[in-house]
């Protein structure tokens, strides 16, 4: 985002925590970003946040704002979306100790998640506020709702699973939003949350240069403990957390190189490397054996809470 744009914007500041809405806390720079760590339950987090109604309108998923991702209709960005989401749902199930359900998918962007879902046997469900993005997945043939959750009109207490991917690091009051959303979980159902992970190798190597820092619109930077105590505060039973990492066997050798931290080594990797044409361009990715070697470091990095996301589990009472 540019200068100009950021001070066009309306800017809100955060005053307490997100994670347990407490007041005080202290200076943590990152590079040049000045964050803030809270003083009760250590939670890292943005000082401001740009108004939420000018960051998630038509285009924030589409790369057309200065918000969001890149386009998540490409193809090839929505096929690597369908890996992540098989990836979660197989934590998801092992968390629920079921291999299907009904799933509730809260802020399902163009709903790549619920495609996964689906073709693992769910009866899955999304809302997402932004039309754009709703009619994406209309699209696709999902069952998505533009609405709020709360203005969506689904039964509460009615989904085995409700998840939240990349949406609690956006909230201003992040326990608010966690008691909202586990109003839609069956009693022994279970939340599922997924958030860029602080405490993680990416974040540590790239520090001001990390894609989860993204400034005004990230509000909570999460690790392992934070996560976990601030869904606890929502009410939450069993709250487990684990990092995921997603490595994929289309991704280009500099693609994973950077997520895992290991992008000074890629002039080594030449010679392992195979060469792909995909969209009139050549792509280089991972020869079966490096990939194996990758992965190893992938899992390695996740077993340590190290991985560049950060899944949470917890039950409803």
């Amino acid at each position: 985002m540019t200068a100009d744009a950021a001070r066009a914007l309306p800017v809100l500041p955060v005053e307490r925590c997100p994670g347990c809405r407490r007041a005080g806390s202290e200076p943590l720079r990152v590079g040049a970003h000045e964050l803030r760590r809270c003083t009760t339950c250590r939670l890292v987090h943005a000082p401001e946040y740009a108004d939420p109604d000018a960051v998630y309108v038509d285009g924030y998923l589409t790369d057309g704002t200065d918000f969001g991702p890149p386009n998540t209709l490409d193809p090839t960005f929505q096929r690597f979306l369908v890996h992540c989401g098989h990836r979660r749902m197989a934590v998801a199930e092992a968390a629920l100790g079921q291999p299907a359900g009904r799933m509730l998918d809260v802020g399902c962007g163009t709903g790549d998640a619920l495609v996964a879902a689906a073709a693992r046997g769910w009866a899955a469900v999304g809302v997402e506020p932004v039309a754009e993005s709703a009619a994406a997945c209309a699209a696709r043939g999902l069952d998505v709702r533009c609405a709020l959750l709360q203005e969506s009109g689904l039964p509460e207490r009615s989904f085995d699973l409700v998840t939240a991917f990349h949406v609690v690091e956006h909230m201003a009051d992040a326990v608010s939003f966690l008691e909202l959303i586990a109003r839609w979980a069956r009693p022994g159902g279970l939340v599922m949350v997924e958030v860029p992970n602080f405490a993680s190798v990416d974040r540590l190597r790239h520090r001001d240069r990390w894609i989860g820092l993204r400034p005004l619109e990230h509000i909570g930077h999460y690790e392992p403990a934070t996560l976990a105590s601030t869904m606890r505060r929502a009410g939450l039973e069993d709250v487990r957390t684990r990092s995921l990492g997603f490595l994929w066997e289309e991704a280009g050798i500099g693609t994973v190189l950077r997520d895992l931290g290991l992008g000074r080594y890629r002039r080594w990797m030449r010679p392992l490397v195979t060469p792909h044409e995909r969209g009139g361009e050549v792509v280089l990715t991972p020869r079966p054996t490096l990939r194996r070697a990758l992965g190893a470091i992938e899992a390695i990095y996740d077993r340590r809470q190290r991985g560049q996301v950060l899944v949470g589990t917890g039950r409803v009472p």
